[in-house]
């Protein structure tokens, strides 16, 4: 599991057709985030599970006011590798 404030990275960025009905904004694989909350959740078939939200990332609550989340097998620990990356890009941004 991740903690707040931790950085990840996207795995997977494969979504179902429609789900721009629920999110406004999505993962790209590759892209490293920050998660800014993890949050009880349940998966397509209502199955129980977890969820991420990310600080980079803010999607429009649902119809009951709750922001949706992203399931946290889409992302892991970044490499140290990939973390430099980051803070180069940023640095030449």
């Amino acid at each position: 599991m991740f903690d707040l404030n931790q950085k990840v990275v996207c795995t997977d960025d494969r979504f179902p057709p429609g789900i721009n009905d629920v999110f406004n904004a999505l993962p790209k694989k590759g892209s490293i985030y920050t998660v800014r909350d993890i949050v009880p959740a349940q998966d397509w078939k209502l199955k129980g599970t977890c969820a991420v939200m990310m600080t980079e990332l803010v999607n429009r609550p649902n119809q009951h006011g709750i922001e949706p989340g992203f399931q946290c097998y889409r992302f892991r620990e970044p490499t140290k590798e990939e973390m430099k990356l980051k803070k180069a890009e940023s640095v030449s941004a």
